[in-house]
């Protein structure tokens, strides 16, 4: 369907920035990777602030390098949430892995530190896969606590949220697929705790080559150079990398009018009983506005007959019979955020104009009054950036500790 407001897009920059960079590459006659990834990972470190990167062909790649570096080996149990997409989980079963499901904040759908890590097998987990959702950190510096005391390795999934800054994981995988808001087509980036897991993830996205011993300065093959861990065919091209820094000048005006919108729409609902706006573990990428309400189906198909392509973006994936786990425990979190959870399109392409509109068609569902694009909501009490509006773990199987 094409919709008037769509939950995701893909931001191009215009042409005149984009068509010098590819004829750049076009004419160099050097297409696979080179001298333009290069330039684009020291953008990256720059950005970023981190030193030990590297980028993939897709962020698919990157968590499957993420564990072969973690010595991830078959019957191994991973441990992520049911609510993403079936990408976090694919490189775990490639591996020969197995998935402890674990259950999720109810309000967030982030992974719940207090229950969700339960290993009902009392295997020990060699490691944790949080996800970001929507854009939304996980409590990474508590999760990361929990897996050094359970010797558990920490790789965050963090596809959605490219402007977000964390500290714990093992590693941070990141997507530059085509709807994200750094693309480069498709494409992904790695953050490493040491430069040394970063050297050897670089290694591992090239059959496991070491690019400085691979070849002679002639250019010729060093016959005496060693593979010791044979890696995968994940690296990125020069290609990808020109579409890449273009975007990456793009981006920071991007993340601020995501951040904009979604600091609107807290604001806007932040005194209406029917939905929750979730509390965020530090600032959010808003690749989309997530948030759990009464009447989801209802709501949506509202929004949708107006043209705006409101969601649940993911199903949860612990429905798929593909995918290898150790138990079918109940998730109780997970229940309650996949039948309440509804994300609303947040990124640079939501005017304020439209940011109003939607929020006002969210308050009018619920029988609330209208508010103006930068007005508080009636009643509700705001600061700048996040609202405090505290989810709440569950206790006694029910949100709130009902009974």
């Amino acid at each position: 369907m094409n919709w008037r407001v769509p939950l995701f897009r893909v931001s191009a920059a215009p042409w005149a920035d984009l068509e010098p960079a590819l004829k750049r590459v076009a004419e160099s006659g050097y297409w696979a990777e080179g001298k333009e990834v290069e330039a684009f990972e020291r953008e990256l470190r720059e950005f970023t602030g981190h030193p030990h990167l590297f980028t993939t062909n897709c962020c698919t790649s990157a968590i499957a390098i993420a564990l072969r570096a973690l010595d991830i080996k078959p019957g191994d149990i991973v441990v992520l949430p049911t609510m993403t997409c079936v990408a976090t989980a694919a490189p775990v079963v490639a591996l020969g892995a197995k998935v402890l499901w674990c259950d999720v904040d109810p309000y967030t759908g982030l992974m719940d530190t207090v229950r969700g890590l339960i290993n009902p097998t009392g295997i020990p987990p060699r490691a944790v896969i949080a996800v970001d959702w929507g854009g939304d950190v996980a409590p990474i510096s508590l999760l990361a606590e929990w897996c050094r005391r359970n010797g558990a390795a920490l790789i965050e999934d963090a596809a959605q949220a490219i402007g977000t800054k964390t500290t714990g994981a093992d590693f941070r995988c990141f997507s530059f697929q085509a709807i994200k808001q750094l693309t480069t087509g498709d494409g992904g980036m790695v953050l490493a705790r040491t430069q040394a897991l970063a050297d050897f993830g670089k290694r591992l996205s090239w059959f496991g080559i070491d690019r400085r011993k691979f070849r002679t300065p002639t250019g010729e093959i060093n016959w005496d150079s060693d593979i010791p861990n044979v890696g995968f065919k994940a690296n990125m091209n020069n290609v990808a990398a020109a579409l890449g820094r273009v975007h990456l000048r793009h981006l920071p005006g991007r993340l601020e009018a995501a951040r904009a919108n979604g600091h609107f729409y807290e604001r806007a609902f932040a005194d209406v009983p029917q939905i929750r706006v979730p509390q965020r573990h530090g600032e959010s990428a808003y690749w989309v506005f997530t948030m759990t309400c009464e009447k989801r189906n209802a709501l949506a198909a509202r929004l949708q007959a107006k043209g705006i392509q409101a969601g649940r973006m993911h199903a949860r994936i612990d429905r798929y019979s593909g995918i290898p786990r150790v138990d079918e425990r109940r998730l109780t979190g997970t229940d309650y955020f996949a039948e309440h959870v509804l994300c609303l399109p947040c990124g640079p392409w939501v005017t304020p104009d439209i940011a109003n509109e939607i929020a006002n068609a969210v308050r009018a569902f619920y029988g609330h009054r209208f508010v103006g694009v930068g007005q508080r909501a009636a009643g509700a009490v705001a600061r700048p950036g996040i609202v405090k509006r505290l989810s709440q773990t569950l206790r006694g199987g029910k949100p709130d500790g009902k009974a």
